[in-house]
């Protein structure tokens, strides 16, 4: 037992240190992505807001089934109609409110019509009893039909249908037609049940395993199984009346037709204009993301109703019945039966799917594509919030990698911060690293040295000066070799001409400074400079006498004595001690004694200086 607890409490510290690491990697200064952002606040939104993304992928991806291939499916219905309700019920006309006592009219349902808008009158509504199954109820694959109410009208033909080869084509006279208005009685007792089937066109067919029914307020109003063991719950089984409630309106629901000013009388109820229902059967093979049951691949279906022809009639289905005797060629009599009922009408909608590798990897693309904008989008806002943004952005990978291991030190619980520890690549430390970074900084700028050396010992510049300012006074006068000393004690030989100072200078590479730059016109006879501020972004600034540092703008410029400071990048802060300056440099002027033989000087003159 002890040796199990130990396993166990192995694995719990295994755990949470890969869940440490995991958490380190997600929620730290380092970014999922080549991010070249250096601002610590924008490097945690870009993090965020790719975490966000990448949840948002995963969860559409598992959640909303983004890696199948959806359509949706055709439809075919299969309703059959059941009298068992009728069989058992007492089939009594007195027992109906749409009847009158022992299958009489009922007044309370007549329609006296409106000749303005073409309705024709329904009076003297009778009740019949009686009547088929067969000829009442009709269904196909997409429709099923039963009728409430019916018209008809008898007729006899004028001609002779013995002797008249016409008879067949003579229309019947409108004198002598009889008919009746009537109810089919215990017509909405019939049962249905409604079996759908899908088609995909990937071949796939079959009947939903559970059919959920909603009511006109969406609610749910009974849920059939194929797996019950209850032949009247594997399907949705209602009767006509129960079925045509779902919509909200019942048969003997008034129905609000358009009737002129004029019109008097009672509107009539859909059991004599008929109903015309819309069924929608919602198709689905996997489960809606709310349900939390993502691999769920049943087939489902939601059924719904919904009331079509409120204000108006439904169109009449029309039979015609003959009256002649067997032995007449042609009928001389006969009636036409006018039929309105619950029509049902029946559609497909939702969506079917099944995986298809192209369909996943498009959803694999649009996460990466999220995540480039996202990327962008972080770039752009940078820098229009940060000034320094543009300098503060690293466009070489190496200096990159350099960057994110030095934060990833920084992150590392323990790491004390000496030189040999604090590493700005894998196994080279910080001091080896500035080594080699001096070394290479000495062999590039020994030749400006060189330079600028000669040129300071050459003395004045002639060429720049005026004739009457080349006098011997002049070539007397006294000399001063001056230097800006730079962060890295380099010496940067001044001549007496405008000079520019910027990166690359005194060992100076950081790209904050990559575009400030000052002009330094040095005076080799007074040890003084002048210092003039060039048109940048960033602010300069110097440091006069010891005192504390002071801005420098572009349309500024100072005399610096020997002593003076000048900083390329200059930060003020409310506190003096917070203000940074970058790229420190020192104004020196020595004193230079001239020590030319007397041979001559430059051009060849004699004579020893004073």
């Amino acid at each position: 037992g002890r040796r199990r607890r130990r396993r166990e409490e192995k694995m719990g510290g295994l755990f949470k240190q890969f869940a440490k690491s995991v958490l380190n990697d997600l929620a730290s200064y380092r970014t999922l992505k080549v991010v070249k952002i250096s601002d610590k606040r924008l490097a945690y939104t870009h993090k965020l807001l790719m975490i966000a993304i990448v949840a948002y992928s995963v969860l559409t991806l598992i959640g909303l089934h983004s890696y199948m291939l959806k359509e949706k499916p055709d439809i075919h219905m299969d309703v059959t109609f059941d009298d068992q309700n009728v069989e058992t019920a007492v089939a009594n006309s007195a027992n109906s409110a749409y009847c009158g006592a022992s299958g009489a009219a009922n007044a309370a349902y007549d329609f006296s019509g409106d000749a303005t808008y073409g309705y024709a009158a329904y009076t003297s509504n009778q009740c019949v009893a009686g009547l088929r199954m067969a000829d009442v109820t009709y269904s196909d694959a997409d429709s099923a039909k039963v009728y409430t109410h019916y018209s008809s009208t008898t007729w006899t033909s004028t001609n002779d249908c013995a002797t008249s080869v016409d008879c067949d084509k003579t229309i019947p006279s409108a004198n002598g037609r009889t008919g009746i208005n009537a109810f089919t009685l215990t017509s909405e007792l019939y049962t249905m049940s409604i079996k759908a089937t899908f088609m995909t066109s990937w071949g796939e067919t079959g009947v939903p395993v559970k059919v959920f029914v909603l009511d006109s307020t969406g609610k749910l109003d009974n849920t059939f199984s194929t797996s019950s063991t209850n032949l009247y719950t594997q399907y949705p089984n209602y009767t006509v009346a129960a079925f045509a409630a779902l919509s909200g309106y019942t048969l003997d629901t008034e129905n609000s037709l358009t009737v002129s000013d004029t019109f008097t009388g009672n509107l009539p109820v859909y059991r004599l204009t008929g109903m015309e229902l819309s069924v929608n059967v919602d198709f689905s093979n996997f489960r809606a993301i709310n349900e939390y049951d993502p691999f769920n691949f049943d087939d489902h279906a939601t059924m719904t109703v919904r009331l079509i022809n409120g204000g108006d009639f439904v169109s009449p289905e029309y039979k015609n019945v003959d009256f002649n005797p067997l032995s007449a060629e042609a009928a001389t009599a006969g009636a036409t039966y006018e039929f309105r009922g619950v029509y049902l009408d029946f559609q497909s909608s939702g969506l079917m799917g099944v995986f298809d590798w192209y369909t996943m990897i498009v959803a694999i693309i649009a996460c990466f594509v999220l995540i480039g904008i996202a990327t962008s989008v972080m770039d752009v806002l940078g820098a229009f919030v940060y000034d320094s943004f543009k300098n503060d952005k690293y466009e070489d990978d190496g200096e990159r990698q350099h960057i994110e291991h030095m934060i990833l030190n920084m992150e590392t619980n323990g790491v004390p911060f000496r030189h040999d520890d604090f590493q700005v690549m894998p196994n080279v430390s910080i001091r080896d690293f500035l080594k080699v970074l001096q070394r290479d900084i000495v062999k590039l700028s020994t030749l400006a040295h060189h330079m600028s050396r000669d040129l300071s010992a050459a003395g004045l510049n002639r060429h720049t000066m005026e004739i009457a300012q080349i006098d011997a006074s002049a070539v007397k006068a006294a000399r001063f070799v001056c230097v800006l000393i730079g962060p890295d004690r380099s010496e940067l030989f001044l001549t007496g001409g405008p000079q520019t100072l910027g990166r690359g200078h005194g060992g100076m590479h950081s790209k904050k400074i990559s575009h400030k730059q000052l002009s330094v016109i040095a005076n080799t006879h007074t040890g003084a400079a002048l210092v003039r501020g060039l048109p940048t972004k960033n602010c300069s600034g110097v440091a006069l006498g010891g005192g504390p540092w002071q801005t420098l703008t572009e349309n500024d410029e100072v005399e610096i004595m020997n002593g003076d400071m000048i900083g390329l990048v200059l930060e003020e802060a409310a506190d003096e001690d917070e203000t940074m300056v970058e790229g420190v440099f020192m104004f020196k002027a020595y004193p230079q004694e001239d020590k030319k033989s007397e041979g001559g000087g430059w051009f060849g003159g004699g004579g020893n200086r004073a």
